[in-house]
């Protein structure tokens, strides 16, 4: 049950949309990346299982924002705050502190709004899909120049 509440906020993101995102090698959308949207945030899963998560904000450029860096089997998290697009803060941070702070702001926040308990709409971002037919559709156009 839960799985199909969730798989109506989850789609597919084209790589080359998070890639321009990243903001250094601890955080780095790799060729081949698998990434995922959901409602809350989007994350990229690279080839050799490192995964990096940006927060909703963040494709914006507004407000504070977070992209956090994770390896496999490492107790820390390599995290990049940002306030409205300009660089605040860098640095690792383990695992166990992430989510106190996360459980802190997350009760802080539904306190503060109730309505910040409910899930989030999508981003306008294009699906996997979409992306690829709309390439398809380019190169298609092109093609028949030369005709």
């Amino acid at each position: 049950m839960f799985g199909k509440t969730l798989s109506r906020f989850v789609a597919r993101v084209s790589a080359s949309l998070l890639r321009p995102l990243t903001a250094g090698a601890q955080t780095r959308v790799q060729d081949g990346a698998v990434c995922v949207e959901t409602s809350r945030y989007s994350h990229a899963t690279n080839p050799g299982g490192s995964r990096v998560y940006f927060s909703k904000p963040f494709v914006a450029g507004c407000g504070l924002t977070a992209s956090v860096g994770t390896v496999q089997g490492d107790t820390h998290l390599w995290v990049v705050l940002h306030q409205d697009g300009r660089f605040l803060w860098e640095g690792a941070m383990h695992v166990n502190a992430a989510k106190s702070l996360a459980a802190t702001f997350s009760s802080a926040a539904v306190r503060a709004r109730p309505a910040t308990g409910n899930k989030m709409t999508g981003c306008d971002w294009a699906g996997q899909v979409e992306v690829t037919a709309d390439a398809r559709g380019r190169v298609t156009e092109q093609l028949s120049l030369f005709a």
